[in-house]
Order: C-alpha cells, then sequence, then structure tokens
C-alpha cells in the first residue's frame, strides 16, 4: 500500500502540473498521500518531514537563487546580455539560437556554474534571440536543458557537478573515473540531442508557431514587445562579468565550500557587471528590487518539491524499495542503471537518488569485484535518467524563470533529459562490461 501511495502521489503531481496547477498545493497533497498510504503521523510528515525539507533547501539556497536572479537582471538592465545575444545571433544565425542556448550552457556548466545561475543569465540573452529568430518559447528550455541536464551534469570526465563529484567520496575515485565511457556518452547525448531540437525546430516553423513575448520579457524587449537594434557594450565588455564568476568559481573551489564559492563569485560578477556598465543603469534600485522579488517564485516552487521527496524518504514504502534494489540478482552495472534511477525518480532528485544507491550498495559491489571507476561513471549517468519527472524541482524551476509551462516544454525535457539519458546509461552499461568485466 506504502508504494502504491507513492505512485498515486506521482501520477498526482504529473497530472497536475500538466493541467497548470501550482506545484505547491499539489506537492503538499501529494505529500499528504504518501503519508495516508504509508500510515504515517499525518502532523509529523507535514510539519517535520514536509518543513523541514522545504525549510533546508529555501534556506540553503536563497542568496544563491537572489544574486542568480540579480546576476540575470543587472546583465539585461546594463545591455550586457543584449550584446552577447546580438553577436551570437550574428556569428551562427538566428535561427539557430536553440543550438546557441545549448552550446552556451554546456561551456559554462562544464566552468562549474550552478544551472540555477546559467538559467538566470542566459534568460535574458535568449529572450532576445528568440525574439529575433521567431522560434516558439518551448524551444529555449530544450537548450538550456540539453546543455545543464546530460554531459556536464553526469557523463564528462572532470565535469564539476555534484552527480560526477558524490561517487568520489564513497567509492575512491575522481571526477576523470572511466573517462572513455564518459565521453562516449557525452557525444552520444549532444548528437542525439541536437537531433532532436533540430527536428523540433522545423516542426516548429512547419506550424507557423513564433515566439510570443509574456510580461517578464519586457525588461529586455523594448518597443511593446518587439526586440530592437539598440545601442549596447562591446561583445568583449559585456563577457567581463561572466568571466570573472567562472574564473573565481574555479579558484575558490579548493578554499571555500561549493555553494560558498558559487555565492561570492556571483556577487563579484553582480557587481563587476554594475561598475563596468554603471552610467547605463538608470535605477539601481529597481534592478535590485525586481532582481531579488523574482528569485522568489523559483526558490519557492523547488522547495516545495524537495518537501515532497522528504516525506517519500521518511516512509516505509521507501526503505521498502532501498530493500527491493539491494536484493536485486542480476549484473551489478544493469542493478546500478536500474537503482539509480528508480531512487532518483522517487525522490525527484539525481544527487539524492545517487547518494542513497551508493550509500547502500557502494561497498556491496566493490566487494563483488565491480571496478570502481566504472561503477563511478554507469551510476553518475543513470542518476541522470528518471530524475527529471515532471516533479523534478530545476525542471519546475527552469519553466518558472523562462517563463513556459509542463504543457508547453516539457516533451522536450522528457526526450533530452530523461529518454536520451536512458540510452546513454544502457551504452555506459555494456561499455562498463566490455572494457571493465566483473570479478
Amino acid at each position: 500500500m506504502g508504494i502504491l501511495g507513492i505512485i498515486i502521489s506521482l501520477a498526482l503531481i504529473i497530472f497536475g502540473a500538466y493541467k497548470g496547477w501550482h506545484i505547491f498545493p499539489i506537492a503538499v497533497v501529494g505529500g499528504i498521500l504518501v503519508a495516508l498510504f504509508n500510515g504515517m503521523n499525518l502532523w509529523t510528515a507535514l510539519m517535520t518531514n514536509y518543513a523541514s525539507g522545504w525549510m533546508s533547501w529555501a534556506g540553503t539556497y536563497f542568496l544563491l537563487f537572489a544574486l542568480g536572479a540579480l546576476f540575470g537582471e543587472i546583465m539585461a538592465a546594463t545591455g550586457a546580455a543584449t550584446s552577447i545575444a546580438y553577436f551570437i545571433s550574428d556569428k551562427i544565425g538566428a535561427k539557430r539560437a536553440p543550438f546557441a542556448i545549448a552550446i552556451i550552457t554546456l561551456l559554462l556548466t562544464y566552468g562549474g556554474i550552478n544551472s540555477f545561475v546559467i538559467a538566470f543569465t542566459l534568460y535574458p540573452i535568449a529572450v532576445i534571440m528568440f525574439n529575433e529568430a521567431k522560434l516558439p518559447r518551448a524551444l529555449m528550455t530544450a537548450g538550456l536543458m540539453l546543455g545543464a541536464g546530460t554531459v556536464t551534469q553526469t557523463a564528462m570526465p572532470g565535469t564539476p557537478s555534484v552527480q560526477n563529484l558524490v561517487p568520489t567520496s564513497i567509492l575512491g575515485t575522481n571526477a576523470y573515473a572511466a573517462p572513455a565511457i564518459g565521453i562516449v556518452v557525452s557525444i552520444f547525448f549532444i548528437v542525439a540531442g541536437f537531433l532532436y531540437i533540430a527536428q523540433q525546430q522545423k516542426a516548429y516553423t512547419a506550424r507557423g508557431e513564433v515566439f510570443v513575448p509574456i510580461p517578464q520579457d519586457s525588461v529586455v524587449l523594448k518597443n511593446n514587445g518587439e526586440g530592437i537594434r539598440e545601442e549596447v557594450p562591446s561583445f568583449f565588455a559585456s563577457l567581463v562579468p561572466i568571466i570573472i564568476v567562472v574564473v573565481l568559481i574555479f579558484a575558490l573551489q579548493n578554499v571555500v565550500v561549493a555553494l560558498a564559492g558559487v555565492t561570492i563569485a556571483l556577487f563579484f560578477g553582480c557587481l563587476s557587471c554594475y561598475l563596468l556598465f554603471i552610467k547605463r543603469v538608470k535605477n539601481i534600485k529597481k534592478v535590485i528590487n525586481t532582481g531579488f522579488s523574482s528569485s522568489i517564485m523559483p526558490l519557492m516552487n523547488t522547495a516545495a518539491i524537495i518537501g515532497y521527496g522528504t516525506v517519500v524518504q521518511a516512509s516505509p514504502a521507501f526503505q521498502q524499495l532501498i530493500v527491493m534494489v539491494e536484493s536485486l540478482n542480476m549484473n551489478a552495472y544493469v542493478a546500478t542503471g536500474i537503482g539509480v534511477n528508480v531512487l532518483a525518480g522517487v525522490t525527484g532528485s539525481s544527487s539524492g537518488g545517487l547518494k542513497i544507491f551508493l550509500n547502500a550498495m557502494g561497498q556491496f559491489y566493490l566487494d563483488k569485484g565491480v571496478n570502481p571507476e566504472a561503477f563511478h561513471r554507469v551510476a553518475a549517468i543513470a542518476s541522470g535518467g528518471l530524475d527529471t519527472l515532471p516533479h523534478n524541482g530545476a525542471v519546475i524551476s527552469m519553466f518558472a524563470i523562462f517563463g513556459t509551462n509542463h504543457k508547453e516544454s516539457y516533451k522536450h525535457v522528457f526526450v533530452l533529459c530523461c529518454l536520451i539519458p536512458i540510452i546513454g546509461t544502457i551504452i555506459a552499461i555494456l561499455m562498463a562490461n566490455a572494457i571493465y568485466p566483473i570479478g
């Protein structure tokens, strides 16, 4: 009954998201269903489990979200974002906007910038590019999620993502574990993702669907929603704040904890952008107020679903799922691919599902003779599959930042960040068995 409750609650959240319900009420109702089906104390489930998960996320990441939103706002208000967008559009062609967003995201995430920060930073750039290209808003999130949710999240050797670093502390590996597997799967992700985006762009164009501005686009689109060419800072000067953020994140990685390093980098990114283009900022109070206020909704939306995931993890049924995964009598790499995917899907968190699985099964499989590097890479890649179901916090936040919704955009996220990564996991499993046979 407990597992049934989890399944029903997930179905409710997915259905509600597609129907346009706000994530907060459906996440709370989902948590209540999990508690009732698992015989949990309802008050404890809501006021202890749900509330603790909600507060932990919101309290930990509020400054990151606030400074990330402010950075994006200042980049837009100073014209720096517009300059970058015009330069890229002119160099590669406006019609390739989705690919440009994906490539920029890949480079920035491999540089260590958090995907939430990138979303805030790229939003004003994407709005200008997609408006000029006359491409629908839904494809903006396709490019972003391909860049942030595949190659540099789980597969590419050396990537500084949490998903690539969690296995190092448990398995004794490093960030470059099983490079051949990682590189092959990364190439697959890029090729498959680009082919899919190209096909979807062609389909949108054939249907005559174009970019439709919404009120939150007004900061970067002038003249009643029509993008116009205007005097902007130079492209290279506009890149300086972003470069400062990337360099500081790298420089601080062994000095302070990762979250603190990113937060400090963002602060100086905001400050440098303002000082570089101070004459272009007519009302700094408005920019700061807008930036901070625009961070609230993505932060709250993500915290709402994290609270639900905390209730799920506290339920007896979830512990049963762990036991079921542990009892899988099959090839270790296959079991890892399935187990990590299931746990990441249930929790709505790739890093959460990965950590739970490795804590429970890591030493068990190492004792069985599994190669730790192959184990690391297969587990990391597997964590990026079912984690991106509609209740995933990052998906909800990206949609809020880009002004879209599940009905318009989730199909792209599913293909790019669920279906393609699951195929990538299969490739990783086959390569692991061929290159690093067990025992």
